[in-house]
């Protein structure tokens, strides 16, 4: 008798008598739970996933994922900014808690530089823009931040004033009193 064959029929009939009972291997699992900040945030549906888009969650739950590594999402809140997706890594057992701040959308109006040919700098912002007054300084080490010497226009699009080119370094700020 082949010894191959004889320990192979062993086997299927320790396998049929019960003798070798298979089990699956068990599943290390951890969970995770997201809380979204500030409150406001939340209270405006914002909501988290994990490895993908769906299902989405509410802030403060918890979900069981596989140990290892998984991607945190986040969903679009108007008047916020969405946060990057962030890694985690579950452990067996553990807990993992993540904190994640929305920041609101800063309402600054966006200032622009523009040089002409004549030398001169267009420093622009937007029109209306209530509540922004425009300053300038030399030396950004310091606090002496005031305001340019020149005439601000009005278009109706847009608030500017026309400088000529410094001797040397002068930067401008909008800034909200």
């Amino acid at each position: 008798m082949d010894m191959k064959w004889f320990i192979q029929s062993l086997l299927v009939a320790l396998f049929l008598l019960g003798g070798i009972q298979r089990s699956p291997a068990p599943v290390l699992a951890g969970q995770l739970q997201v809380n979204l900040l500030p409150a406001a945030v939340a209270a405006a549906g914002a909501q988290w996933s994990v490895d993908g888009p769906l299902p989405v969650r509410a802030s403060g739950t918890t979900t069981v994922l596989v140990v290892g590594p998984h991607t945190i999402y986040f969903t679009a809140v108007s008047g916020w900014a969405t946060p990057a997706s962030q890694q985690v890594t579950i452990s067996a057992g553990q807990i993992t808690t993540n904190y994640t701040t929305y920041l609101p959308v800063s309402s600054v109006p966006a200032l622009a530089v523009v040089l002409t040919t004549t030398n001169t700098a267009i420093i622009a912002w937007p029109s209306p823009s209530t509540g922004w007054n425009l300053e300038q300084n030399a030396d950004l080490t310091t606090t002496n931040w005031v305001a340019p010497a020149e005439t601000i226009t009005d278009d109706g699009t847009n608030k500017f004033i026309i400088v000529n080119s410094p001797t040397g370094s002068m930067f401008y700020r909008l800034k909200s009193p």
